[in-house]
């Protein structure tokens, strides 16, 4: 036993005592090597973090805009006009969605006319396109059954299909009317949807979205939240965080009901919900900006639909265009009487790219400023 454990201890020593000099030296220089990549390694996080602390904090100093409004306000179309005018466009994919989703929402909205048809006769003659609706499927590079498009044409042409779709009203979007026009050209597999279509495509925000914009030079950051009643309690922990308040109001609404219950007139829905906004704790400093968005559909609506049917207390000319603006402004503006905040309103039509390009500039610069108030030390 004592050999072997004499044996086991020269080995070791025998091993030890081997080891080339030159081999310890490579072993330190490695070694002094590791420390040196360790400590650049170390070096460019400390300048990674301490340019993101100086990007957050420029950030920080940027403008944030939360957009909120009522569903089809125009919300959204605000800031597809924003994309057009300081962003970068739609990217080609956007386009081929928005198109796929386009065509799928016209195709619904002939399976709801024709639904509402109360004739058999008229109905089998248009079957062909209520079975494409129920069993098709819309894939945009090849486009649809040449049969299904020149049922669809002719359907356009029906005088009973334009009537139902009057009668249907605002339960139908208002631009149908321009994409049916135009529907074999749409559907047609080489045609890109331009900025006209993606301005008057209409599709429902369903999530929070946040885009950045150099306007001027200057960064501005513009969050966007669903208009849904059932959405509407997600807007809350953004409060906090913005500068400045967009309410988007749609001016053609006031002979409308929500789509949620069928009820609740529309325009005064808008104005309970920014009585909230306004009144917020959160918000008691924030800033504000009205939009009285779909002017130009205001301006045709109030000709042949009376303000007074819908808002009894309205004293105003009828058919005055001027004295219904005033009049809506006015009953948003009545929260802000003590006047200790910044409440500026803008008649707006968010579809008319020229009118906004202006619009955008000069909302842009009242934004800047107020912010550089906030954050200059009195």
């Amino acid at each position: 036993m004592g050999n072997c454990f004499a044996k086991a201890k020269i080995n070791i020593t025998d091993s030890k005592d081997t080891t080339p000099k030159n081999d310890v030296k490579s072993t330190t220089k490695t070694s002094m090597t590791n420390l040196e990549i360790q400590a650049e390694q170390s070096k460019k996080i400390d300048q990674y973090l301490r340019k993101e602390k100086e990007r957050l904090e420029l950030e920080d100093q940027d403008p944030k805009i939360l957009i909120l409004g009522s569903s089809d306000s125009g919300k959204s179309t605000f800031l597809k006009q924003l994309k057009i005018l300081h962003g970068t466009g739609f990217s080609s994919e956007e386009l081929k969605l928005s198109k796929m989703m386009l065509i799928n929402n016209l195709l619904s909205i002939c399976q709801r006319i024709i639904s509402e048809i109360n004739d058999e006769i008229i109905v089998s003659v248009y079957q062909l396109i209520l079975d494409f609706c129920q069993s098709g499927t819309v894939n945009i590079s090849i486009g649809l059954p040449d049969d299904v498009v020149l049922q669809i044409i002719r359907f356009w042409e029906d005088r009973m299909v334009k009537d139902t779709l009057k009668r249907l009203g605002d339960l139908i979007p208002a631009t149908t009317s321009f994409f049916l026009d135009k529907f074999q050209t749409i559907v047609h597999p080489d045609y890109v949807l331009n900025h006209q279509d993606m301005l008057l495509f209409r599709s429902v925000t369903q999530t929070v979205s946040k885009s950045t914009f150099t306007i001027d030079t200057k960064t501005l950051h513009f969050f966007d939240v669903s208009g849904l009643k059932y959405h509407r309690k997600r807007w809350i922990p953004y409060f906090q965080h913005v500068n400045c308040i967009l309410y988007v109001i749609n001016l053609a609404s006031y002979d409308q009901v929500l789509v949620e219950d069928g009820v609740t007139n529309r325009m005064r829905d808008a104005l309970d919900l920014y009585s909230k906004i306004y009144h917020h704790d959160l918000l008691s400093r924030t800033d504000h900006i009205l939009f009285f968005n779909k002017f130009d559909l205001y301006k045709i609506k109030i000709q042949q639909n009376p303000i007074k049917s819908y808002f009894t207390d309205f004293q105003g000319q009828p058919n005055s265009v001027s004295d219904g603006a005033n009049y809506f402004q006015d009953l948003f503006k009545q929260f802000n009487k003590k006047g200790d905040r910044s409440v500026s309103v803008h008649l707006t039509c968010c579809t008319d790219t020229e009118v906004m390009k202006s619009i955008i500039i000069s909302l842009t610069k009242s934004i800047l400023n107020r912010r550089l108030d906030q954050i200059t030390p009195t």
